[in-house]
């Protein structure tokens, strides 16, 4: 950790801010991230900072944020890459869940259909219900 800087990127009390060790914590934690696949967590320890941090800066960079973005957008990739690698060796679960997620245009999503009980069988239910406990009252 470079001097001065407290584990949580910002400067010790009574230090002014160092920007140049300040910009080598975000481009470790960038880098952190990716080899982590965007895990901030992980990424934050292995830099020996707060997690917090990180989406401090997410919100305070725009520079940070779009580098982290794209990061993001790599794992994305990479997680596609291997589901189409699962898909053309033909791994049942990959392909399901491929075409429930682009296959919707073509009906391949899942549908929970609830069917709504018409009105007399609730109320034949709740006659029955009504008479069973008046004959358990009426045996008391």
């Amino acid at each position: 950790m470079p001097k001065g800087i407290r584990a949580d990127g910002q400067p010790q009390k009574g230090m002014k801010k160092a920007p140049a060790a300040l910009a080598l914590r975000k481009k470790a934690m960038l880098a952190a991230l990716e080899r982590s696949l965007g895990i901030v967590t992980h990424a934050a320890r292995e830099v020996g900072i707060d997690r917090n941090t990180h989406y401090d800066w997410m919100k305070k960079d725009p520079d940070y944020r779009a580098a982290a973005e794209t990061i993001d957008d790599a794992v994305v990739d990479f997680g596609e890459t291997a589901l189409f690698n699962n898909v053309k060796k033909g791994r049942e679960a990959s392909i399901i869940f491929l075409l429930k997620c682009r296959g919707r245009k073509r009906g391949y999503i899942e549908r929970y259909e609830q069917s709504q009980p018409n009105e007399s069988d609730a109320n034949k239910a709740l006659a029955d219900i009504a008479a069973a406990m008046r004959e358990q009252a009426a045996k008391l």
